[in-house]
């Protein structure tokens, strides 16, 4: 006999717990076992209700209703390893109803063994509906695996959102092969499927005009995209230009938070001291402190370089119910540095970095050093080591820092410098 009350505890902490994980894959504070570990918890509420066969196919059917990303995540892994064509109709079904919830489907069938989702996958790539093609893509590249001709079609679909999931999908693949097919579409009237053309045919190794004009335009907007603008372009552009793009950002106001982030993206400890500058302004702190330890690998907590947080500083939800701002604190996760005491730090290891070169988590930009900080790593950091070693290698795929932790932990203990 099925518990009833404790197969809704696993449909709940499913969901919960798959969006917590979400977080985490972009966190600052998450080092890869910690996803491991967050992964077991996942995937020991959906066997839950595996398990439990068609009760917990019922009750995650039922959360599906209250339209969370996390409750698609748990039934569409049901759904999908099923194979069962009503259940796998009902969540594309919620997917054409909010086109979002397409995430936590693919999350979904990059959980599954690729073996286990080739076959859906298969015939989600030949829908009619592009939607579902959109899925089944995100699910092939998920997994680094090239749905073969279904990608160079779904490039020139009239459908702009599968035409950009695909031109991202080729990036991560490292289909070198398929850049200027895809460069093609840069300046096209849909500004997304426009920026993700442009951002692949980067990742890809263009880099001309016509490329990187279009990432520094989405850059320096308020797209959904913008992050991913300014990530790929300050590692696509020359260093002086890097800079000199910086500088200009920096005295905007509105946009100093951009270019401190992007210090550290940049890597040159020729700008560290600005960033101690920056750790004295509360709004920037934080990020400052983080854009620091991407460059020199200083671990603020571990090394007592933080401080409390300034009792004057508040943001996001409070207490009072007039309160209007309802935004969440996003950089909640970091800690609070001291500036003072990192300066003292800095004036003792200073002398241990070149300025003009570029550093992550504090060592050069090289391959050993890459594949150092995706073994070791913090999540953003981890993130930013894929990109730059993808960037190193072209036609490689881009290595997913998103995949089930376990997944990833085996993936890596196969790679050396």
């Amino acid at each position: 006999m099925v518990n009833t009350e404790v197969v809704a505890q696993h449909a709940e902490d499913a969901a919960f717990l798959w969006f917590s994980r979400d977080r985490a894959v972009r966190a600052p504070h998450y080092y890869l076992k910690d996803l491991a570990r967050l992964d077991e918890r996942v995937e020991a509420n959906v066997d839950g209700l595996r398990v439990a066969g068609v009760v917990g196919w019922n009750f995650a059917s039922e959360a599906l209703k209250q339209g969370g990303s996390g409750e698609l995540f748990a039934a569409a892994v049901l759904a999908f390893e099923s194979k069962e064509p009503t259940r796998v109709a009902e969540i594309l079904e919620a997917i054409s109803k909010d086109p979002s919830l397409a995430r936590p489907a693919i999350s979904a069938l990059g959980w599954m063994r690729f073996e286990d989702a080739k076959p859906l996958l298969g015939e989600l790539v030949n829908s009619s509906r592009p939607d579902v093609r959109r899925v089944a893509i995100g699910g092939y590249a998920v997994h680094r695996v090239s749905p073969g001709d279904s990608l160079r079609e779904a490039l020139a679909d009239a459908d702009a959102s599968l035409r950009a999931r695909a031109f991202q999908a080729a990036a991560e693949l490292g289909c070198v092969e398929l850049a200027y097919a895809i460069a093609r579409y840069i300046g096209t009237n849909d500004p997304a499927s426009s920026f993700w053309a442009a951002w692949s045919a980067a990742r890809l190794g263009l880099r001309g005009h016509d490329v990187t004009d279009v990432v520094r335009s989405a850059a320096e907007s308020s797209a959904p995209y913008a992050d991913s603008a300014v990530q790929i372009l300050l590692r696509c552009l020359r260093l002086a230009e890097c800079h000199e793009w910086l500088s200009a950002i920096l005295v905007k106001s509105k946009r100093q938070r951009v270019g401190v982030q992007g210090i550290g993206i940049v890597g040159d400890p020729a700008r560290a001291s600005e960033l101690i500058g920056y750790m004295r302004i509360e709004a920037l702190s934080r990020v400052a402190g983080e854009a620091f330890s991407m460059i020199t690998g200083a671990d603020l907590k571990y090394l007592d370089l933080d401080r409390p947080k300034p009792e004057s500083f508040e943001v996001g939800p409070t207490d009072n119910p007039e309160d209007a701002d309802v935004a969440m604190d996003e950089d909640e996760d970091l800690p609070w540095p001291d500036p003072n005491r990192v300066r003292k730090w800095w004036d003792k290891h200073e002398q241990d970095f070149q300025p003009g070169i570029r550093y992550l988590r504090g060592n050069p930009i090289e391959r050993a050093n890459l594949i150092d900080a995706l073994k070791n790593g913090y999540q953003r950091q981890r993130a930013a080591a894929a990109l730059e070693l993808a960037l190193l290698q072209p036609s490689e795929p881009l290595f997913e820092v998103c995949a089930p932790g376990r997944r990833q932990q085996e993936a890596l203990a196969q790679w050396n410098s």
